[in-house]
């Protein structure tokens, strides 16, 4: 049994952290393409070492998750071919405290959202899949996916639509987590000069791509993934409104899209027999862009609608739940 210590791409996609894991008991070792240190049951570094030059993902047939003992928390196994394992434990959650408390605050200096715990949105005895937990740039992390996959398994949502398709992998865990259809919908590259807002200039980059949702397209999940192209300020959600029971919203960062995008993720939700929204609405980056920082924080000020807009700790999600039947 050992403890790896990874690095791990943080909510900004910029730089990468050190973080001790909580142990995994395998047949054989976890290759990494990375380099990998070994800790000791206290998160110390005890030695340095690297993965071979030409080793490959470790061909590992791994299935679940499992609930970790005390604070744990619950560990994540991927499936499939993988090239990192990762368990969320409590020495995960404190350096990644340490590091959210270090970043600065946006420059308008809104209030924060209030935290609350990952434990508490999720529940660490249900069993998830975990498919392309290999990270790319504007990805979420994998304990944001393994995240938004346990709330999707907690809620069951018959219908889920998410804004910001880009490469697919949210999209595709949230198919094999829950049993309806997955609505995706995502700005075409041709578009990105004709779009209702000012695209945020580090969007570029993740709309100009060659296709949306490359990792999806061979999935035997497929068939259950419609997707979407559009402007989301101005697409026709007109057959989607007040039939979707989990919205993830991850496309522009622009402060005036993530608001429309609210609005938008809000109108979507079912609702119940009083007439009110039920649901699930996660928004990905909070507290890593400006703008949907920003956006976050005042529309749960001034949108009565969002004033239980919580920050899961240790990510960069915000979650709001609806349950006004």
């Amino acid at each position: 049994m050992v403890h790896l210590l990874v690095g791990l791409t943080l909510a900004d996609g910029e730089g990468l952290v050190g973080m001790p894991v909580a142990p995994l008991d395998l047949d054989r070792p976890i290759l990494l393409r990375r380099a990998l240190r070994i800790a000791d049951l206290r998160g110390r570094v005890a030695s340095d070492t690297s993965a071979p030059a030409d080793a490959g993902p470790a061909d590992v047939a791994l299935e679940s998750v499992h609930p970790g003992a005390d604070d744990a928390g619950p560990i994540l196994v991927a499936a499939g071919r993988v090239q990192v394992a990762y368990t969320p434990g409590p020495d995960l959650a404190r350096l990644w405290h340490r590091y959210w408390d270090q970043r600065p605050r946006s420059a308008v200096g809104r209030e924060p959202l209030p935290q609350v715990p990952l434990w508490q949105v999720v529940d660490p005895a249900e069993p998830v899949v975990i498919l392309e937990p290999e990270f790319a740039r504007g990805n979420v992390s994998v304990l944001e996916l393994l995240a938004i996959a346990q709330i999707a398994r907690r809620h069951r949502p018959r219908a889920c639509f998410e804004i910001g398709t880009f490469d697919g992998r949210t999209t595709l865990n949230l198919a094999a987590n829950s049993s309806g259809r997955i609505f995706t919908l995502d700005l075409p590259a041709a578009d990105i000069g004709r779009t209702r807002f000012p695209v945020a200039p580090g969007d570029r980059a993740f709309v100009d791509k060659p296709q949306p949702g490359r990792r999806f397209q061979a999935s035997p999940l497929r068939p259950r993934i419609v997707q979407l192209l559009g402007d989301s300020a101005s697409f026709d959600y007109g057959p989607h409104l007040g039939r979707i029971d989990l919205v993830f919203v991850d496309g522009s960062h622009a402060y005036d899209y993530v608001r429309s995008d609210l609005d938008v993720a809000h109108r979507l939700l079912r609702r119940g027999a009083a007439g009110g929204p039920v649901g699930t609405i996660l928004v990905h980056d909070y507290g890593a862009w400006e703008g949907v920082t920003l956006a976050l924080e005042e529309a749960r000020l001034g949108d009565s609608r969002f004033a239980g807009l919580r920050h899961i700790a240790g990510t960069s999600l915000a979650l709001a739940r609806f349950d006004r039947r």
